[in-house]
């Protein structure tokens, strides 16, 4: 019986997960936001930092679903044993937009970050 609950927790991601490294890409300070349209529950935007122009910016993945004037913008990667997280961070505030688990092909992707 242990095992078949072993080989259950090993397959649905319940075993213990343990963090490995982060990544981070510092998007800057957002100076402008344009051109926003909304389509189903994702709302893009043209979006100007002091570093980048983002074209088409899915600023509804960010924490509040919006990036202003202002709000310092990046993107975390959080490496585990057996997942790699996204998050999208305003502000030091973060939110996880996509997960990719060890079975799936981008996790090795992510390993090498």
């Amino acid at each position: 019986m242990k095992y078949i609950i072993l080989i259950f927790a090993v397959f649905c991601g319940c075993s213990e997960s343990v963090k490995q490294k982060d990544a981070i890409q510092k998007l800057g300070i957002v100076t402008s936001v344009d051109n926003c349209y909304k389509h189903k529950s994702t709302k893009r935007c043209d979006v100007d930092t002091n570093k980048y122009h983002i074209e088409g910016m899915i600023v509804s993945n960010f924490p509040d679903d919006d990036l202003f004037i202002g709000d310092t913008a990046f993107y975390k990667t959080e490496l585990f044993t057996d997942k790699a997280e996204y998050l999208a961070c305003k502000n030091n505030r973060c939110v996880s937009y996509a997960v990719c688990f060890w079975w799936m092909p981008c996790y090795e992707k992510e390993k090498s970050i």
